[in-house]
């Protein structure tokens, strides 16, 4: 009788002992998906007005398959991708080319002015913000001190806003 004893208990120890491995990866709460992305996203929009974020109730980021929530900047949708770091970790930015279109034109202006040998005033559209997936171009005007405006292809290349540009065809 001691011997069945001993026995079971040898197999019920080495069953709870035989799970080895990593543990399961943590399914995130959108919620403090929310808050982080509120916390840290704004301050890269320095200017910008910019929205709550939104994402789903439960957030799985996966290798091949980020989670995915949004925010709005000056009133437009930008996506946030949500990516894996760990087990039980995660980190946020967004997945999207968000340009300020002051901004660009102010960039713009020295460029062009320099390239056509006059002054340039330089007009990308009434908009606050141009989000799209990059590459990406922007249609803007380009208005000399004499002489007639040029139409310009601006080609955004990256999330970071890095451009170059040139005129169009037709103009």
């Amino acid at each position: 009788m001691k011997a069945w004893v001993l026995l079971a208990l040898v197999v019920l120890t080495g069953c709870s002992t035989a799970r080895k491995g990593p543990p399961p990866p943590v399914v995130f709460a959108g919620a403090d998906v929310q808050r982080t992305i509120d916390a840290e996203l704004p301050r890269t929009f320095d200017g910008l007005r910019v929205g709550a974020a939104r994402c789903p109730d439960r957030v799985d980021p996966r290798q091949d398959e980020p989670g995915r929530c949004s925010i709005t900047v000056e009133g437009l949708p930008v996506r946030v991708r949500v990516d894996r770091e760990g087990t039980d970790r995660y980190k946020v930015a967004t997945d999207q080319a968000v340009i300020p279109v002051a901004r660009l034109e102010a960039s713009l202006q020295p460029a062009v002015s320099k390239e056509g040998g006059q002054s340039y005033a330089v007009d990308c559209g009434d908009e606050a913000v141009k989000v799209f997936d990059p590459p990406g171009t922007v249609r803007c005007v380009a208005t000399p001190a004499r002489g007639a405006a040029v139409s310009l292809a601006v080609t955004v290349s990256d999330k970071a806003g890095n451009y170059t540009f040139e005129p169009e065809k037709d103009s």
